[in-house]
């Protein structure tokens, strides 16, 4: 009875294996050309590469103006004037900043003195504050 069973036998086709000797010298060949080949392609590619990132680059830069030119087409600037009287911001960061429902805006200043660049000379209406210096940003003009 144990010449009746046999061990199992797995035959896979597709786990052929070659043997080095048997490629041919033809195929060596086409192999070394197609190295070659490969090579050449590989540069080639990647000059298109460099290519590709410097139209980015330009790309990039033509946008940027693009958009400064249409936002600066919109923005106009504040001009002030000595002895005209404004409101100043009442940043977060300052002593003055006490709550959520309290005033933004801080009372009418004069100005004194207008510099390049939009800075400005403020002074209190009453004279207390003398000379603070700063941005045209963070004033508003005040109608009377």
């Amino acid at each position: 009875m144990d010449d009746e069973y046999e061990p199992l036998k797995t035959y896979f086709p597709d786990e052929e294996v070659m043997c080095v000797d048997e490629v041919d010298h033809d195929e060596k060949a086409e192999a070394e050309i197609d190295d070659d080949e490969w090579v050449k392609t590989r540069l080639e590619q990647l000059s298109l590469i460099d290519e590709k990132r410097l139209a980015a680059v330009c790309y990039g830069q033509l946008y940027q103006k693009r958009m400064t030119r249409v936002y600066n087409k919109k923005v106009r600037p504040r001009k002030f004037e000595v002895v005209q009287m404004v409101l100043k911001h009442i940043l977060p960061h300052q002593a003055e900043a006490k709550g959520k429902f309290e005033p933004n805006w801080q009372w009418p200043f004069i100005v004194t003195r207008v510099l390049p660049n939009g800075a400005l000379y403020l002074t209190d209406i009453e004279g207390k504050c003398v000379d603070m210096t700063i941005n045209s940003d963070a004033i508003k003009r005040y109608y009377v």
